[in-house]
């Protein structure tokens, strides 16, 4: 896959813009990642959830007992899977909203709910939470909106407590874990948005008052929400990011986190076989060396980019526009998946469109081990811009048939 990346800049910007916050858009990132965790330690999500269910019971985990009860007791009890949080079907509660003003629970929003959506008062946050359980105590004694696996209601707090379950599991903190991530994916311009560490190129974000003048974004804090809008990234980065997953599709055979133990092994064996190999016999290796595998296994994307019911176009931590065409020679919308972003001060989209039959079956070809699809990535460090759109018409112009 060709890579082209172009900076826009704004005349205000001292710097060329280089470290943004890609909002919400870390939902994708955080979800790939926490899917290789689950693989490297589970065959499947009910093994994942007998684990979550035996480690809530134990004594050391007390603070995590609201999974199960996180209602009083004169309301009712439910259970929430991981499936339901990294779908937004978990029922929790996003951004507390003004009052008189209805919530919004269909995933849906024009433009002027977005402006709403930036009022709310949650986005501003200035304390420093230096734990996922401080970070929990926001919400957790706070009632459902809806009950689980019910009805789509996107919840920035829901992906904190994937990111608690996530530490669990990897039993070292979150930030910690996420931070290797990165760096196994090869993200080098990939960070935690902590407000005290000097980031080389962090760019200034912006908004507009009410008169509409451009102005400074004001300080917050993302401490409360790394899972869910906590990243700062670049667009180079992000691309990386989308061929990775785009590769892990199409490669076939097992993830790379299955593949650690069985590599390790074989390196020992040709250390020990190394003064019995023939020059010949390096060089055949060599050409006929197999691709390697994919950071996650095929199958585990295709879950990732399937709706999941009763949302019709969402699916784990991906928004999902379907394949359609509704008559020959009408209109045809081609599959693809993204995810945008909004945060104080900065936007942000990665939009992926998989080639058509993209899954290689043939591993031994030339072209195996090249991605097959478009990526396009945007980030604006301005505030509630609109970005979708142009990612789409971008893609357009790379899809040449």
């Amino acid at each position: 896959m060709k890579t082209y990346l172009e900076t826009l800049k704004w005349e205000v910007l001292p710097h060329l813009p280089y470290s943004l916050d890609i909002a919400s858009s870390d939902y994708h990132l955080f979800r790939s990642m926490a899917h290789g965790l689950a693989e490297q330690h589970f065959h499947s999500y009910e093994d994942v959830k007998k684990w979550i269910d035996s480690w809530i019971a134990s004594k050391d985990m007390q603070f995590f007992q609201w999974r199960i009860q996180m209602l009083p007791e004169r309301w009712e009890k439910v259970t929430i899977t991981c499936r339901q949080l990294v779908s937004h079907l978990g029922g929790i509660r996003h951004y507390y909203e003004e009052k008189g003003e209805p919530k919004k629970t269909d995933g849906k929003s024009n433009s002027t709910d977005k402006k709403e959506e930036m009022d709310l008062k949650e986005y501003y946050i200035t304390t420093k939470y230096n734990d996922l359980q401080s970070a929990l105590d926001m919400f957790k004694d706070d009632p459902l909106v809806e009950n689980p696996g019910t009805k789509f209601l996107y919840s920035t707090h829901g992906w904190t407590l994937v990111s608690a379950i996530v530490e669990a599991v990897a039993k070292e903190q979150f930030t910690v874990h996420i931070t290797k991530m990165f760096k196994t994916l090869g993200l080098n311009n990939t960070y935690l948005d902590e407000n005290d560490v000097l980031i080389y190129n962090r760019s200034r974000n912006y908004v507009k008052n009410k008169k509409g003048n451009l102005i400074n974004a004001p300080y917050v804090d993302n401490s409360y929400k790394w899972a869910g809008g906590g990243f700062l990234s670049t667009v180079g980065d992000l691309l990386q990011f989308a061929n990775a997953m785009l590769y892990s599709l199409q490669a076939k055979g097992p993830n790379v986190f299955s593949n650690i133990n069985a590599a390790l092994k074989k390196n020992s064996e040709n250390d020990t076989n190394k003064e019995k190999s023939s020059t010949d016999d390096q060089l055949s290796n060599s050409v006929n060396q197999k691709p390697l595998p994919g950071f996650l296994n095929s199958k585990t994307i295709e879950a990732m980019w399937e709706p999941v019911p009763p949302a019709p176009n969402y699916g784990m931590g991906w928004s999902v526009h379907l394949q359609k065409q509704e008559c020959e020679f009408c209109k045809k919308s081609k599959f693809c998946v993204y995810h945008t972003g909004s945060a104080v001060g900065a936007s942000s989209v990665l939009l992926i469109v998989p080639a058509k039959n993209s899954k290689n079956k043939h591993p031994d070809s030339e072209s195996y081990s090249i991605p097959k699809g478009i990526a396009v990535a945007v980030l604006s460090n301005m505030h509630n811009v609109s970005l979708l759109a142009a990612a789409l018409k971008i893609s357009q112009q790379f899809d040449k048939q």
